[in-house]
């Protein structure tokens, strides 16, 4: 009887316990569903995780389970990713490649130009100008009688008639600019060029006997008759004359670039900017003659002199300033490019004309006697003398006579246009060689032989025997004549791209 109760009693503890085991595992199931775990649930001395942190969240993606549609798996134990789970793995795996190529779309739909970000260029030039007018005849020769008046007997003109060539200049030029932006397509470039200074010197002189016969001629504005100043002539005259004329010619310029389009093996740039160019000349004559008797030669009228000197020179300068636009275009095919360079630069051009002129003699005393005005370039003043010089005034009546002295300017709109073609070859990633041909055009410029005017009042003449007298016309007028002008030639090229 003992023993059964005993059994009994064994029997419903171990039920109670198994029934308050399920209870408290049903809450932990339920709890951990929602989220909330309170301390009691597991003690704090467990060290087993929570059932939440091993359980699979609601919004989590559960694997496909073995033999479900779709998945090709007839119940075998590996579980496959589904067709869905693995074009989401490729498309992960190709992100940065796809992610890649829309930059570079993105970028070439903002337009990318050239790829270097800066460039230097510079290297020698070998140009021509065209050749400076004529200012018709400067010096004349023939027999004593005639004088060397052209149109008298044999007279003739020995030089002036002849256009002046330069021939060739040498002479460099440098351009640097750099990319203003990221794309490459705003840009800057600056640069510029410049010739050397070219001379001609044609002397002229006689022997010590005086032969052979030189004249300065000109035409008598008050009679319109040719006459002559005569230099040298057989036993009377030892002289010479010094022809001198110069040129040099200079510019520079900014522009602003803009890349139209660039490809991979050509591009196109439009140009906008400010343009300089500077042409400066002068034309000199000086003669000077010794008289083998006293008093052949004398200046202003009253003065006998041993030598005489009779000097003119005419100065102009060219100075444009003006607006610019343009293209160039260039085009690659493996090292090898050619480019081509067009611009026409338009506004004012400044002209400025001096006309200088002094007759000087050597008195019986050793004195220097200097009078303004010489022979092509003449007007009134009063003398530039030192202690040593006697002082020659301007006649009565002359301040009516202006003649052609001094200083005058002008202002024409130009048009100025250029183009350059070349061809060269990329020696590195960073330098490249070329070489190519320019031509600059000029409309309208004031060069020095244009400006002589021989018609001549032998009154405004210091060496004339009627010099200071006060009638005939005002003449030479200032001439203000232009022409056209262009400078033409090689050009080779040193390129750094970076």
């Amino acid at each position: 009887m003992r023993t059964g109760c005993l059994g009994l009693l064994v029997l419903f503890m171990t039920g109670a316990l198994g029934a308050d085991v399920r209870a408290q595992s049903a809450i932990g199931s339920r709890q951990s569903a929602s989220g909330f775990r309170p301390a009691s649930v597991w003690p704090i001395a467990d060290s087993r995780p929570p059932i939440a942190d091993v359980m699979p969240q609601a919004d989590a993606p559960r694997p496909a389970r073995a033999g479900a549609p779709g998945t090709g798996d007839s119940g075998s134990g590996s579980q496959a990713p589904s067709a869905c789970e693995g074009t989401q793995q490729q498309q992960q795996q190709a992100d940065p490649q796809a992610q890649r190529e829309a930059e570079l779309a993105a970028l070439r739909r903002d337009h990318y130009g050239p790829r270097e970000g800066m460039w230097f260029e510079a290297g020698p030039l070998l140009w021509w100008i065209k050749q400076a007018p004529a200012p018709g005849a400067l010096v004349s020769t023939g027999s004593p009688p005639d004088q060397g008046i052209l149109g008298a007997g044999d007279a003739r003109p020995l030089f002036g008639t002849d256009r002046f060539d330069f021939e060739h200049f040498i002479g460099v030029q440098a351009h640097a600019g750099t990319w203003l932006n990221c794309l490459h397509n705003w840009g800057i470039d600056f640069g510029g060029f410049l010739l050397e200074q070219r001379a001609i010197d044609h002397p002229l002189a006689s022997d010590a006997t005086g032969n052979a016969l030189l004249a300065r001629p000109f035409v008598n504005a008050v009679t319109a008759a040719p006459l002559s100043l005569l230099v040298s002539s057989p036993g009377a005259l030892v002289g010479r004359v010094d022809v001198h004329t110069d040129s040099q010619f200079w510019g520079s310029e900014v522009n602003l670039i803009r890349n139209l389009a660039s490809c991979e093996d050509w591009h196109f740039d439009a140009l906008f900017g400010f343009r300089y160019l500077d042409l400066k000349e002068n034309l000199r004559v000086v003669s000077t003659s010794q008289a083998q008797t006293f008093g052949l030669l004398s200046i202003d009228v009253n003065i006998p002199v041993n030598s005489l000197t009779v000097a003119d020179r005419f100065f102009t300068r060219n100075q444009f300033y003006g607006g610019q636009i343009g293209g160039r275009f260039e085009r690659w095919s493996g090292p090898f490019f050619v480019g081509l360079v067009g611009k026409v630069a338009l506004g004012p051009n400044h002209e400025s004309l001096k006309t200088f002129g002094f007759t000087q003699g050597q008195t019986m005393s050793g004195a220097l006697a200097t009078q303004t005005g010489g022979l092509l370039a003449v007007g009134p003043g009063g003398a530039t003398a030192d202690t040593a010089l006697v002082t020659v005034g301007p006649r009565a009546g002359m301040a009516q006579q202006l003649g052609n002295l001094g200083r005058s300017t002008t202002d024409w709109f130009v048009i100025v246009p250029e183009v350059t073609v070349q061809a060269g070859m990329q020696v590195t990633d960073a330098i490249r060689v070329s070489a190519g041909y320019n031509y600059l055009f000029m409309n309208s410029v004031a060069r020095p032989g244009s400006q002589v005017n021989a018609n001549i009042n032998p009154a405004l003449v210091p060496s004339s025997s009627v010099f200071g007298s006060p009638t005939g016309p005002n003449q030479p007028l200032v001439n203000t004549k232009q022409e056209t002008f262009f400078a033409h030639g090689l050009v080779l090229n040193l390129e750094f791209r970076y």
